[in-house]
């Protein structure tokens, strides 16, 4: 009447690299049980990633994620019917940087009554683009973050920066 004792692994991060977002292949060792009564070749796993219908048997987890956070659940069972778990987290990231296009410069004016300009960054992008996120790309300036970026404003998703007549150089 006694279950199992469940060991679950820390689980490897899973990395996209390639072009392809939609789903990542990935197969892991979940862990392992022992049991009193049992022998280990004689014990049953089962699989569930909560929140998601993705579930299996075995101890290797294999299945196609998206980027995200996942909590995986792995079951154990005996012969005799007693079930433990054990909860272990998987991380999918999206490793592939965007691709960043841009003009090499822009012609324009300084307006006569303030006598400067406002630049946004995303003014000098030509098509930049990322294998996961498609209409969400953030520009800026620096290296910074964005949201380390004074000059970034959330609602243009760039941050800008303001010419004047001192800025023309010779």
């Amino acid at each position: 009447d006694k279950a199992p004792e469940i060991a679950c692994n820390e689980l490897e991060v899973g990395q996209i690299t390639g072009v392809d977002c939609n789903k990542l292949t990935v197969e892991r060792d979940l862990g392992k049980a022992t049991d009193a009564c049992t022998p280990e070749d004689h014990l049953k796993y089962r699989w569930s990633i909560k929140g998601t219908n993705l579930k299996g048997n075995g101890n290797i987890m294999t299945v196609d994620l998206a980027p995200g956070q996942y909590t995986v659940v792995l079951y154990a069972s005996d012969r005799c019917g007693n079930e433990s778990n054990c909860e272990t987290t998987l991380v999918v990231k999206d490793s592939k940087a965007p691709t960043p296009y841009c003009y090499s410069g822009i012609a324009t004016v300084l307006m006569s009554i303030s006598g400067s300009l406002d630049v946004w960054a995303k003014d000098l992008d030509a098509g930049s683009f990322d294998n996961c996120v498609e209409d969400k790309l953030r520009f800026t300036f620096s290296e910074v973050a964005p949201e380390d970026d004074p000059d970034y404003d959330p609602s243009q998703g760039s941050s800008k920066r303001i010419f004047t007549c001192e800025d023309l150089g010779e």
